[in-house]
């Protein structure tokens, strides 16, 4: 089942509050987006969104966490761009979501937490130390 937003960006079913918080999360991962690389911008992103929430069909993970950390995987990829290289966008990325969800209203640390090493750990084929700790960052 989904639900649909005020910009008809469909979000599948999520556990409450984070469902009336992901229509806020979207517009601040396209104001973010707008300074990546088009390569990995916001078509990108919802391209990974759109596997995520057919991925969640088959798996038992909890939806916020995968689809906010979808939304949010590539947030440091404009840094990354700019660093030539030099910085991580996925630890760049890290960093920037616990800013990011407490703006739009979200203090829960557990489901900060979580979101956040999903999106840390996205890249693990090039950084070893960073494997999948989830289902969800899987």
């Amino acid at each position: 089942m989904s639900t649909r937003t005020s910009s008809g960006f469909a979000s599948c079913e999520m556990r409450e509050p984070f469902n009336a918080y992901f229509p806020q999360l979207r517009d601040e991962v396209l104001g973010i987006m707008r300074g990546a690389p088009e390569c990995h911008g916001w078509d990108h992103t919802l391209r990974v969104w759109q596997n995520c929430r057919k991925i969640l069909q088959a798996e038992e993970a909890d939806s916020a966490v995968v689809q906010y950390a979808a939304l949010l995987h590539d947030i440091g990829r404009a840094e990354e761009f700019r660093s030539q290289g030099k910085i991580c966008h996925a630890e760049q990325g890290a960093h920037q979501v616990p800013l990011i969800l407490e703006r739009i209203g979200i203090l829960d640390t557990n489901f900060t937490d979580h979101v956040r090493k999903c999106v840390r750990t996205h890249r693990y084929r090039s950084l070893e130390s960073a494997r999948p700790g989830s289902i969800e960052a899987e």
